[in-house]
């Protein structure tokens, strides 16, 4: 009889102690940022994160940074880059952009491409962006002013997304 109080109580506390795991591996993770050159350490605590505009405008200008920086054979490279920032459906659709625009990407050794002048402009219903493309075939630069509309979502913060904002579509406008 001792024996069975036991068992039931050893059985009772592992599934709590099992849901008390669970409950906290739901948390969002902590995420501190830091700006400057020095190294400063924060002690933390779970609160939600409130984004501002300018918080916004961060993000937008690190998206545009990582999705339109490519350099010769390793364009692919760039929809890893991505991933953290942007959904699913966003990075298919990036994919066959990409297939489209560069078909054979070993004949792009001479290809760079960057962005300079980055302006960002972020409303309650819509973000937008405007900035110059740089693209370089074999040396001889290229600008491309280029202006984008996103649909961007908020979910939850990342290691490598702290903003916990992501893309879920662009709307990419070039003038020739």
């Amino acid at each position: 009889n001792m024996y069975k109080m036991i068992t039931f109580f050893s059985v009772i506390l592992g599934l709590v102690l099992t849901g008390l795991l669970f409950w906290a591996l739901n948390f969002p993770p902590i995420v501190i940022t830091l700006k400057g050159e020095n190294q400063t350490f924060y002690a933390g605590e779970r609160a939600d994160i409130v984004l501002s505009q300018e918080d916004a405008k961060e993000f937008i200008t690190e998206f545009i940074k990582v999705r339109y920086s490519l350099s010769g054979p390793h364009v692919e490279g760039m929809l890893k880059s991505i991933a953290p920032f942007a959904m699913e459906d966003y990075l298919l659709e990036a994919k066959k952009a990409l297939a489209k625009d560069f078909p054979d990407s070993t004949k792009l050794d001479g290809f760079v491409q960057t962005v300079a002048n980055i302006e960002p402009v972020v409303t309650e219903k819509d973000a937008q962006a405007s900035f110059d493309k740089i693209v370089r075939i074999g040396g001889v630069p290229i600008l491309v002013p280029t202006t984008i509309e996103m649909k961007i979502i908020k979910d939850r913060p990342s290691h490598w997304n702290p903003w916990g904002l992501f893309v879920l579509g662009v709307i990419e406008h070039e003038k020739r």
